[in-house]
């Protein structure tokens, strides 16, 4: 197992895998019960394949009932465990529950969907996600696109978690057991994490300057003398000040685990108390 797959007689072909990471894609999340979680989506996605392998209708059912227990993972980059265990299925098939054990599958999902969700939670829905929402809302903002926006969000993130999922459908598959130590040596998930999340930072830094807008009407003096503290002071120091200052009010709050509904809430009550008696 710890040898590509394509240096031994392969049972399953490229069709079967696209077929496999297909139905991942559409279909892995669309009945999901806290028993099982995503393991339906997982054995109906590769129910084909194992019907391939095993021609015995005892050991296909068995493989059926070993994919139904609880399994839970990211989809598009966890769904390299898929692959695995579709090239462990297979070698099984080929050489025997004497050289790979129906425990040892089970084994290899049950490790790795926890590492796997953390990557790809990390990379997809921290930083790519937030990201292409972030560029898209701003083009249409800037562009008054309307719907084209939302469409166009649409397109690239099904685009490119599609693409994930082929990408590690297969890589899985090919590599199998030694596939999740392919993706994280010489620390280039890492650096991948690292490079997406400089830039999120700088396009989340861009949208904060531009669309969050906070002034105060307080002013100093009387006649002619009356200083506005906005212009006088905050814009003198550093422009759009007061919204940075409640861009990291915000992270604090998220820092300490108020959610992003009460941290709306302390927003929405603040600004309208201080709007009350005259500060902004």
């Amino acid at each position: 197992m710890e040898k590509n797959n394509e240096n031994k007689s392969s049972l399953v072909t490229k069709k079967d895998l696209a077929w496999a990471g297909f139905k991942w894609y559409l279909l892995a999340w669309q009945c999901v019960n806290y028993e099982r979680f995503v393991s339906l989506g997982l054995t109906s996605s590769i129910n084909h394949i194992l019907a391939k392998l095993y021609k015995n209708e005892d050991e296909l059912k068995e493989a059926l009932t070993r994919h139904l227990e609880f399994f839970n993972t990211e989809p598009y980059i966890g769904v390299v465990i898929m692959g695995i265990v579709i090239a462990m299925e297979e070698e099984r098939a080929l050489k025997g529950e004497e050289e790979v054990s129906a425990e040892s599958i089970t084994a290899v999902k049950t490790g790795l969907m926890g590492p796997m969700a953390g990557i790809g939670d990390t990379l997809n829905q921290a930083i790519l996600m937030p990201l292409f929402l972030a560029i898209t809302v701003s083009l249409t903002l800037d562009n008054n696109l309307g719907v084209i926006g939302p469409i166009t969000f649409v397109i690239i993130n099904c685009g490119v978690m599609g693409i994930e999922t082929w990408f590690f459908t297969k890589f899985g598959y090919k590599f199998g057991k030694s596939a999740v130590s392919k993706i994280l040596q010489n620390g280039t998930m890492d650096r991948i994490v690292t490079a997406a999340g400089i830039v999120g930072c700088a396009v989340m830094g861009g949208l904060t300057s531009n669309y969050v807008n906070l002034t105060t009407k307080l002013s100093f003096g009387s006649g002619d003398a009356v200083i506005s503290l906005q212009t006088g002071l905050f814009d003198a120091i550093m422009p759009k000040l007061l919204p940075l200052t409640m861009v990291l009010i915000c992270y604090a709050l998220f820092k300490k685990n108020f959610s992003p509904i009460k941290v709306m809430l302390i927003i929405m009550a603040s600004i309208g108390l201080l709007s009350m008696i005259g500060i902004f």
